[in-house]
């Protein structure tokens, strides 16, 4: 009967995590584990929503629970992986990202945050890997090419990075600082008129970009 009760507010939760309500979805996975000490779904659940609101170190706590109950479990090491970076346990991080995808090789937001721990460590031809195959995995990812353009952009690949810029405004339209970056890199190569329309877009969509004021009106001067 208990865990009839706690299948009820698991799925409850993540009715609530759909609609944004996340103080109530973790409410509903917190009895939820509490009626079923052993339902390794809802501690991952309930480590998740924790992490997306920051509570990080209790995440950590439910997720590895999660994990001792179901070792096999790729999300739940994904999951692990997100709250650990929020906590700057970066090491940790990438070693849960990378048995979350020896668990499941289709784990394509896995291999996305592997690059940008490898970015981050100044590893750009790792990091370029990792990013080639969350995008193989996973083409709608917006903010894998804008990593990639980034990425692209430090080691002067600007025209490569400007495709990659322009794939993540695609697939999300109100990707202000990836307008930001497409201003930056036409602004270089002299096409004035197209970095400002951008710059223009960027501070649309975020009207306190304070770079993306600054570079317009470099881009205005530059083009008199």
């Amino acid at each position: 009967m208990n865990h009839k009760k706690a299948i009820k507010n698991n799925d409850k939760g993540c009715l609530f995590l759909e609609q944004g309500s996340l103080s109530l979805a973790e409410k509903c996975f917190k009895k939820a584990v509490k009626l079923n000490p052993n339902y390794v779904e809802a501690y991952n659940n309930l480590g998740n929503i924790l992490q997306l609101q920051g509570k990080n170190d209790e995440a950590v706590g439910y997720l590895g629970k999660a994990i001792e109950i179901e070792p096999n479990f790729s999300q739940a090491y994904y999951n692990l992986g997100n709250a650990l970076k929020q906590l700057g346990e970066i090491d940790d991080a990438f070693a849960s990202y990378q048995k979350a995808i020896a668990i499941n090789p289709d784990l394509a937001e896995a291999y996305a945050n592997l690059g940008s721990i490898q970015q981050q460590r100044g590893r750009a031809e790792a990091a370029l890997e990792y990013y080639n195959k969350a995008i193989q995995l996973n083409p709608d990812g917006a903010e894998v090419y804008y990593n990639r353009g980034k990425l692209l952009c430090q080691s002067g690949q600007f025209e490569i990075a400007l495709e990659n810029f322009y794939k993540a405004i695609e697939l999300k339209p109100d990707y202000f600082e990836a307008y930001s970056n497409c201003g930056v890199l036409l602004s270089g190569s002299g096409q004035f008129d197209k970095a400002i329309e951008n710059f223009d877009t960027a501070i649309r969509l975020k009207p306190d970009l304070a770079v993306a004021y600054s570079n317009r009106g470099n881009a205005l001067s530059e083009s008199g």
